[in-house]
């Protein structure tokens, strides 16, 4: 008996310690299709078939190079959560866009946390409840581990107009509607 206990607690040890393989790709019912879930990066979405909608919406983006511009100084101390589904065309438009902004900006890769979640807006092993994020994408802007803003779905003006109100104390989105 206690030889199958110690054996359990190995294994479940084992299991825990194990880093969680990024980019799962999995058949999603609800959806329909295979997606991506979990924890994943930049190079997953440029693998089929994701690559189909990530590569070319990522190359014909082209940020604004003035709002660019004022974002570089100001970006060194925040992380970035992305939450995104690859079944909703909003990410499917929106995350390339993010990516290329990040890239123009030269922020680092590893303070970008990049989350897929099933249709039901889930990632229960990533730590995304029911009603954590309510629509995809959600862009979460965090400065010394606290949230300061968020950009959900779609911008008000730009991604990167957003980001920088947002770094400037200016973005409400409760006032969305107002700004438009």
């Amino acid at each position: 008996m206690k030889s199958t206990l110690l054996f359990a607690l190995i294994m479940v040890t084992a299991y825990v310690a194990l880093p969680q393989q990024p980019g799962k790709v999995v058949f999603d019912k609800a959806a329909n299709q295979e997606i991506l879930y979990g924890d994943c990066d930049v190079t997953d979405f440029q693998k089929a078939p994701f690559s189909k909608w990530f590569n070319q919406e990522f190359k014909s983006y082209i940020p604004d190079a003035t709002i660019s511009d004022s974002l570089k100084p100001i970006v060194e101390n925040i992380e970035i959560k992305i939450i995104l589904g690859t079944w909703c065309t909003d990410s499917q438009r929106e995350v390339p866009r993010f990516f290329k902004i990040l890239e123009t900006l030269n922020f680092p890769h590893k303070k970008t946390y990049t989350v897929c979640v099933n249709r039901e807006k889930t990632a229960v092993e990533y730590r995304i409840f029911q009603g954590d994020v309510e629509f995809v994408p959600t862009f979460i802007i965090l400065l010394e581990g606290v949230e300061i803003g968020r950009i959900v779905e779609t911008p008000i003006h730009s991604l990167e107009k957003d980001m920088l109100d947002i770094l400037n104390g200016k973005y409400n989105r409760s006032n969305a509607a107002d700004e438009v």
